[in-house]
């Protein structure tokens, strides 16, 4: 098996850091993406656009550290 990541985001309150700043704490974090993937043992493939209008390109590279 494998890991397909499409857009990934590093967690709720990162995407909600990106756009408003510190307004990420009115945010109740239920997904911590960069914290799961420190358990992902098997291949994984990001794919991500680097002008993603939602989410930004930098959570994958965060993700792929």
């Amino acid at each position: 098996g494998a890991l397909i990541l499409l857009s990934g985001f590093t967690s709720l309150q990162g995407v909600v850091e990106s756009y408003a700043g510190k307004l990420k704490h009115l945010i109740k974090e239920r997904f911590n993406n960069l914290e799961s993937m420190k358990k992902v043992e098997c291949p994984t493939l990001l794919i991500h656009g680097m002008i993603d209008n939602l989410i930004p390109y930098s959570h994958s590279i965060k993700l792929h550290g």
